[in-house]
């Protein structure tokens, strides 16, 4: 769907809810389980948009590690820049 506007920074980390939510899907037998799911999300481990999530990391770097349920993610640094009006004629 063209919006005809530009892209947003944040929208990695928007995509990655949904990447979250899918691998938690994927795990469970009856995605109508919520405790199973709640789980499930607390498990998640995989590489996606903003590079590799560990819901469940252990590490004892402060840098690192989270509580479980949570993901650091890698920043990103960018520079945004003012498109034209009109980029897609």
């Amino acid at each position: 769907m063209a919006t005809k506007g530009q892209w947003v920074q944040s929208m990695g980390s928007t995509y990655s809810l949904f990447e979250v939510a899918v691998e938690a899907l994927r795990s469970v037998k009856n995605p109508h389980n919520r405790l199973d799911l709640a789980e499930a999300l607390q498990r998640v481990k995989y590489d996606g948009m903003c590079g590799p999530l560990n819901m469940r990391s252990t590490s004892s770097d402060p840098l690192v590690a989270s509580p479980h349920g949570i993901a650091m993610i890698q920043p990103v640094g960018i520079q945004w820049k003012k498109g034209r009006a009109n980029w897609w004629s």
